[in-house]
């Protein structure tokens, strides 16, 4: 099933904010570096909601946390949750703003 326009928005926004919003968060001179994940592109996609990178969060090479598309974030390391909660607040503001442009009400 295909998702509606607005929540596509959504996640594209939050794929494409999210090396921003963590670099506000974190830093430029961070310990943690940001990894792309970026979605296996088929010639022939099935039918159904598109896929957008999502990003790993790396200590060295230790995966602390997963940012994915969708929102949802799996934090591994309990040192960064408020981190990871902040940028998922900053995602989540960019991604209400795309949901209010594709419906028109964009303030």
């Amino acid at each position: 099933m295909v998702k509606p326009p607005q929540y596509e928005a959504m996640d594209e926004t939050r794929a494409f904010e999210t090396p921003r919003a963590f670099i506000e968060v974190f830093g430029e001179d961070s310990e943690y570096e940001l990894e792309r994940e970026e979605p296996r592109r088929d010639p022939n996609p099935p039918a159904g909601p598109r896929e957008f990178t999502s990003y790993h969060v790396m200590k060295g090479n230790e995966k602390v946390a997963t940012i994915h598309y969708n929102g949802h974030i799996s934090c591994y390391d309990e040192s960064i949750q408020d981190k990871m909660d902040k940028v998922s607040e900053i995602l989540e503001r960019h991604a209400n703003e795309a949901y209010l442009r594709v419906m028109g009400g964009e303030r």
